[in-house]
């Protein structure tokens, strides 16, 4: 049976997260009022949104004041513009408010299987919790740089905008099955209703505050995955321009002008992956030589990440006797999507190997 789907855009927020992502938050929030560049892809969503079933709605929330570029895209897979002029100081023009009051009108009046939710915001958690108790399926899409993880965790799939691509980057993966919908086909298959699943997310939160409070307990405390990946990847650089540096706090200023464009890094930020990159052994001091450079055993920037990752688990895991979960390791440590249970259990391994 073919689903019946509605879709929301919160537009200015799938293009302004783009654009931080490929342009940087200086020059994206520079030409905020200008004329906009292409930045979505909006074929490759709607041959996504396509796959899921039958589109009965199609909006899209902006002020097309300045997304002129977009008019053939958004003309060609007939998408009602609905037109939000941006009010107050910082410019916020209210479009997830007006999508939540549309989202529950629609429910009410409309024959709607599916409701999918386009862009990263928070506040959309209290729309995906009224689709819920309606009974009906809540997906979303959104930036992975900018996407809020509880914004994630409220859908029942979600998918970043980059696996929308093939490693070729143009072919528009099929969703893939949704837990909530049962196998009409011969092969055993779990169902599960939303119950089940509204208990699995909790037992995630459960487990994922609990690696938090454990990491915290050994004096690491974490910052957001993304953040804290681009931050080793600046790290690297920094020593590439400078191979020793005067002091941590040296390094600290250098890392924090690399930083300045990613507005959600602050000081507190700042200190805490200083932290994690001294207790992953990042840095090396030498006693006859003044100052800190990089650890010369590390031959690239994914390396670096790569020992990040494995302190991160080790330390989880020595404190830890059940089974590491493999989902909420993904969720905290930096390019946790990398991750594999392969990867986990050669971590563990090397680190009983070492303990021996």
């Amino acid at each position: 049976m073919n689903k019946h789907i509605a879709v929301y855009w919160d537009f200015e927020n799938i293009h302004l997260s783009l654009g931080h992502q490929q342009l940087g938050a200086d020059v994206i929030k520079a030409a905020r009022f200008q004329k906009q560049s292409r930045l979505t892809d909006i074929p490759a969503i709607m041959q996504w949104v396509d796959s899921l079933g039958e589109v009965r709605i199609n909006r899209a929330y902006a002020n097309w004041s300045f997304l002129s570029t977009y008019s053939n895209d958004l003309q060609n897979h007939c998408i009602d513009l609905i037109q939000l002029f941006q009010r107050g100081s910082h410019a916020k023009n209210g479009a997830d408010i007006r999508m939540a009051v549309d989202v529950m009108d629609d429910l009410t009046h409309h024959d709607i299987d599916v409701v999918v939710i386009i862009g990263g915001d928070s506040d959309y958690i209290a729309v995906a919790q009224k689709v819920r108790a309606q009974g009906r399926t809540i997906i979303g899409l959104g930036v992975q740089d900018t996407t809020n993880l509880y914004w994630v965790r409220a859908c029942h799939q979600f998918l970043y905008y980059h696996e929308l691509f093939d490693p070729s980057g143009c072919k528009p993966p099929l969703l893939m099955p949704s837990v909530t919908e049962s196998t009409e086909t011969n092969t055993a298959s779990a169902s599960y209703d939303d119950q089940d699943i509204i208990k699995m997310n909790y037992h995630l939160h459960d487990l994922e505050e609990r690696y938090r409070r454990t990491l915290k307990d050994q004096q690491v405390r974490l910052v957001h995955p993304q953040l804290l990946a681009q931050s080793i990847r600046q790290s690297w650089h920094i020593f590439d321009q400078n191979p020793m540096l005067e002091s941590f706090d040296d390094f600290r200023q250098r890392l924090r002008e690399r930083m300045h464009n990613h507005m959600d890094c602050t000081e507190t930020d700042l200190v805490k992956i200083k932290a994690i990159l001294f207790k992953s052994h990042f840095f090396s001091i030498d006693a006859n030589q003044a100052g800190v450079r990089r650890d010369p055993e590390l031959s690239s920037p994914d390396k670096a990440i790569e020992r990040v990752q494995t302190i991160l688990i080790r330390r989880i895991a020595m404190e830890t006797r059940a089974p590491l979960n493999l989902t909420v390791l993904q969720m905290i440590i930096p390019d946790g999507h990398l991750i594999t249970e392969k990867h986990v259990q050669n971590m563990m391994a090397i680190m009983h190997h070492s303990t021996a």
